[in-house]
């Protein structure tokens, strides 16, 4: 997203992020970095976390995009291997099995729930999430105006761009795709398939159990996201568009 924001509004882009320890960022934070950046129009963060419907955000259209969670764990490894660097000796790196249990084998709750409980109760694992946290991860999602889905990145995209285009002439969101071709596209079934057969049933089936917190919360963003989508007018000629415009800027 921060290809496409800078691409559409220019400088008067910007990411908000913290440089402490703690990557939380809140809604105080973001009225202050405002009102001291009033020449900016748009902004991507990726620590700043709900409620945002306070003091100068209550003026903002805000909104989140939403991961599968088993998907965002193999993207962490993913993301891991690049910037550690990959070490004959390190053990870890060998297979993304190794990897999660590693991972598990130093904190009981890594990869459990991550989405849930950064929106509910920010990123805080003291214990286990429970029912009153998930409630209020889906509550702040509904007070946003726009929560979209990577597994479903460019309808999400024309939700988006409708939502934006009633205070926004000719917005155009169109991102740079990577490799990929119209008809080209494999289903998030089938890359979760293709995960199971690669860490094995067991450990899946132990991601799944520990993330039905993230799977429910996005199974209610993309039933929300889909009867937006379907409320706009042409919408499926609205998707070709954005999909074309894609491809365009390859």
């Amino acid at each position: 997203m921060n290809w496409v924001l800078r691409k559409q509004f220019g400088n008067a882009f910007s990411t908000f992020e913290s440089n402490g320890a703690d990557k939380t960022l809140l809604s105080a934070d973001l009225e202050h970095y405002i009102l001291e950046n009033q020449n900016i129009r748009a902004i991507c963060s990726l620590g700043l976390r709900p409620p945002l419907k306070s003091g100068v955000a209550k003026q903002l259209i805000t909104g989140l995009f939403l991961r599968n969670p088993l998907e965002r764990i193999f993207g962490i490894y993913e993301a891991d291997r690049r910037q550690l660097g990959i070490s004959p000796q390190d053990i870890r790196f060998q297979s993304i099995r190794n990897y999660i249990e590693s991972k598990i084998g130093e904190e009981s709750n890594a990869f459990r729930d991550a989405q849930v409980n950064f929106i509910g109760d920010g990123a805080t694992y003291y214990e286990a999430l429970g029912l009153e946290c998930f409630n209020r991860a889906k509550f702040e999602i509904g007070q946003i105006n726009f929560c979209g889905l990577m597994h479903l990145f460019d309808e999400s995209l024309v939700v988006l761009e409708h939502e934006l285009g009633k205070y926004f002439k000719n917005i155009d969101l169109a991102y740079f795709p990577k490799g990929v071709t119209i008809g080209e596209y494999i289903s998030l079934e089938s890359r979760l398939d293709l995960m199971r057969q690669e860490i094995g049933n067991d450990l899946f089936d132990y991601l799944l159990n520990n993330n039905r917190y993230d799977l429910e919360l996005t199974q209610i963003a993309e039933e929300n996201l889909i009867q937006k989508l379907h409320s706009i007018p042409n919408w499926r000629d609205k998707l070709f568009d954005l999909q074309h415009r894609c491809l365009a800027l390859r």
